[in-house]
């Protein structure tokens, strides 16, 4: 599958969300166009179901017969660490060759400044010779004429040293660094796209494709400018939009354009009512109520003979409850009181003198 560098070329940004235009160029190998193409680079804000891909130019017949989304796993480098523990290894190797130099001079140093003339011991009996004024001073001369030669040798030594030491310092500060970024670098997330073609796939001119993708992160706000002279006759109104988005993506140098409607807003497709072809024909009857079907009856019968008889309900009659009171009437003037005799003497139902 080949891997075809692409450009981010138009963006709209919406209220929420933006729709991304990415155009890439397939040129045709041994005078075919490959069949797989896969994008890569793509942020991770993108929205897998709003991928679109189509031909603008390219030869007649050449579609896109698949398009699926896919992830891109980017690793962190690791070529410069070996370099710098290279480089670390020869700093210390040339430190050590100049430590040993420096050795070897300071202890040449030390025997020469042990080389003193001796004098022959005075045997008894016999004179003191000449001190041999001539070797001595032959001696002192090489000794100060070696002396020289091994300081200076010392110092360009020690110098060499310092430089070397310094230079150990630092390639163990850019390891130790690389080592730190190395380990706290992670492996970095893209998506990407793969895209089958169909058509005519030999050809010798170049295919110009785009793809298209909604991605979130992305909103725009509009602003007003006002202004207006001292005489408020007259004013000048300016809009400006002003772009917002934190996708993943640089888009400096890109097309924008602005646009109020909703991203995500659900378009349903209509349902057309199916058509016959035929002669014509009433249309059907709306189902509505129906007589049962014959012999619904019989249908429980067994259901019902196979149940119990329900017993007989038994009603408790309540007594009448009694006013706590009985109500006394007053009898008026014109028919006169009654005696309590006459009230309550008689016999129950009887009347009055009975």
């Amino acid at each position: 599958m080949r891997v075809v560098p692409s450009v981010l070329e138009s963006v709209t940004v919406h209220a929420e969300g933006a729709l991304c235009t990415r155009a890439f160029v397939l040129s045709p190998e041994q005078g075919h166009l490959p069949d797989k193409v896969r994008i890569q680079g793509l942020p991770l804000a993108l929205r897998a179901s709003s991928l679109r891909a189509r031909v603008v130019e390219g030869p007649s017949g050449l579609l896109v017969r698949d398009l699926r989304p896919a992830f891109e796993v980017r690793l962190p480098s690791e070529s410069d660490l070996p370099s710098e523990q290279h480089a670390l290894e020869a700093a210390e190797t040339a430190l050590s060759d100049v430590h040993g130099r420096l050795e070897r001079v300071r202890v040449e140093l030390e025997a020469l400044q042990r080389l003193t003339p001796v004098f022959p011991p005075v045997r008894k009996g016999h004179p003191p010779r000449e001190a041999p004024l001539s070797s001595m001073l032959s001696l002192a001369g090489f000794v100060d004429t070696e002396l020289a030669a091994l300081h200076a040798q010392r110092l360009e030594l020690e110098r060499q040293q310092r430089d070397a030491t310094a230079e150990v310092e630092l390639r163990r500060r850019r390891v130790q660094e690389l080592s730190s970024a190395l380990s706290g670098d992670r492996a970095q997330l893209f998506r990407a796209a793969q895209l089958t073609l169909s058509g005519p796939l030999p050809a010798n001119t170049d295919a110009r494709l785009v793809l298209e993708y909604a991605v979130s992160g992305a909103r725009w706000v509009p602003t007003y400018d006002l202004r207006l002279p001292r005489t408020l006759e007259e004013g000048t109104l300016r809009m400006r939009a002003a772009v917002l988005q934190r996708t993943g993506e640089d888009w400096t140098g890109v097309r924008l354009s602005v646009s109020t409607a909703d991203l995500e807003r659900r378009a349903e497709v209509p349902e057309l009512k199916s058509l016959r072809i035929g002669r014509s024909q009433p249309p059907p009857a709306r189902s509505g109520w129906r007589e049962p079907a014959p012999g619904l009856d019989e249908l429980f019968a067994g259901y019902d003979a196979m149940r119990s008889p329900a017993p007989a309900s038994i009603v408790m009659h309540e007594p009448v409850p009694m006013p706590k009171e009985m109500p006394m009437y007053e009898a008026s003037e014109e028919e006169g009181a009654l005696d309590d005799e006459d009230s309550f003497g008689g016999a129950q139902g009887a009347p009055p003198g009975a």
